[in-house]
């Protein structure tokens, strides 16, 4: 597939090394027949269900308007697993030509790209020969040989914590674009996370470095490990618990662990969730990555392939569900989203809900974000208290008590959570690194009175 030294991370990854992406010099081609025919095969094409312009629900009167670029990947997305994109709403196709440049790019920024390889070569496959593109088809070409290695060294791993007796099950990844879009190479991935019951956590820890993997980073919820597959490296992130450690934990999540299946991924048989546990997982990470200002279209579009192919009576089962495993604002904030990606009726997921509800509210911000997701601007470092932070957490408690209980919590690791500025403030022996955690509040505390401003007499 290639010859020479084994491909990097960084040739793994588009950008100017693959046809000048970040200097928007990729395509500029005349319109060529495999367009012309992809445009009369969508014509024929039966549309989907669309929303009513006149249906309005309180608090979310309108859709944003999306920017083309995002739809170009939700027609994309469609497309590639199989489903039945508008007719009536092509934006590949408005305008003179495909504005290439800026779906490149977005779909750069929040690790999408094999997705949209995967629909040039079905929709545009002349175009994946021209020599603009034909650096991203070879990167097409690289991707899908890293997934095969490491989907099978993770197999093996897998096979391992089971001969142990510990239920590890594979989730999100590779493994979800293999649900969400029939292609476990359709999303980039970096990782895998694989879930244990709290009680096998160290267990499943301590045969994992027997494994050869290192602990890069320990956690109470979660572990970082890493290895290598030849030039390959590859990482495994072990939780205890689906939703982050600062959210309450849904009273009758323990249900999804019923929906549990074998799945085939590639040559190999991984345990993991179901169709729709897998839905709920999405949104559950759709908003703490929200949470964390951080992008999440992945995760939309994600919950949008796994919603589009249902009717609204499913949705409307899949939230009753949801709400009784303690996930309702999760599904709600997910659903809505995934509606305004597919411009499906949102009143279903509403119905009930007063005008002054905070979890409304925050949907309607959580909306303008994702009209906003193509402005190049830097993602904002982590603020646990922002407004828009404590809004998620305030609407995910299901009591005032139960949310200060984790306001407590979130400021006691604050407090508390050894980060690399208390190392590089006073470096300690290795031996020594357990006084950090005494440390830090004297470092937090230095900070803050050399910031204050002297005081006037």
């Amino acid at each position: 597939m290639h010859s020479g030294n084994p491909p990097t991370e960084q040739d793994l990854r588009p950008g100017p090394h693959l046809g000048g992406v970040a200097g928007k010099d990729v395509v500029s081609t005349e319109r060529s027949s495999d367009e012309q025919r992809c445009r009369s095969r969508t014509s024929q094409k039966v549309s989907k269900p669309r929303r009513d312009a006149g249906v309005e629900v309180p608090g979310l009167d309108a859709w944003p308007t999306l920017p083309r670029a995002i739809r170009a990947l939700v027609h994309l997305a469609l497309t590639v697993s199989g489903q039945e994109p508008s007719p009536d709403d092509n934006p590949l196709m408005d305008g003179d030509e495909p504005d290439w440049v800026s779906v490149i790019d977005l779909a750069d920024r929040y690790r999408v790209f094999p997705l949209l390889l995967e629909g040039i070569q079905t929709l545009f496959p002349a175009l994946g020969e021209s020599a603009e593109l034909s650096p991203l088809v070879s990167f097409r070409g690289l991707h899908h040989e890293r997934c095969e290695m490491l989907v099978e060294a993770h197999a093996h791993c897998m096979a391992q914590l089971r001969s142990e007796g510990i239920q590890a099950v594979t989730y999100k990844g590779p493994v979800l674009a293999q649900i969400a879009y029939g292609n476990h190479r359709l999303r980039d991935f970096r990782d895998f996370d694989v879930i244990v019951p709290r009680e096998s956590f160290e267990a499943a820890l301590a045969r994992m470095q027997r494994e050869g993997y290192r602990i890069d980073l320990k956690m109470q919820a979660e572990c970082h490990l890493e290895s290598k597959v030849g030039q390959y490296p590859l990482f495994v992130d072990v939780h205890n618990r689906l939703t982050d450690i600062y959210f309450p934990e849904p009273e009758n999540i323990e249900r999804l662990w019923k929906g549990l299946e074998v799945a085939e991924l590639g040559q190999q048989e991984i345990l993991t969730f179901d169709h729709e546990g897998h839905l709920f997982i999405c949104c559950i990470h759709l908003v703490k990555e929200w949470h964390n200002h951080e992008p999440f279209l992945g995760y939309a579009l994600d919950v949008a392939m796994l919603l589009s192919g249902h009717s609204p009576s499913d949705w409307r089962d899949m939230l009753d569900r949801a709400q009784a495993m303690g996930l309702g604002p999760y599904a709600k904030l997910g659903f809505t989203l995934a509606a305004c990606l597919l411009e499906r009726d949102p009143a279903l997921i509403w119905e009930g809900h007063q005008k002054d509800d905070p979890l409304m509210a925050l949907c309607a911000k959580f909306l303008d974000d994702l009209a906003r997701l193509t402005e190049p601007a830097a993602q904002p470092k982590l603020k646990f208290y922002s407004a828009r932070s404590l809004g998620v957490r305030r609407v995910l408690a299901s009591s005032t008590s139960a949310w200060l209980a984790i306001e407590l919590r979130l400021l006691t690791g604050q407090l508390f959570f050894v980060d690399e500025d208390d190392m590089k403030w006073l470096p300690l022996p290795k031996g020594l690194r357990p006084l950090y955690t005494l440390l830090r509040p004297l470092r937090l505390l230095t900070r803050y009175f050399a910031r204050r401003p002297p005081v006037r007499s």
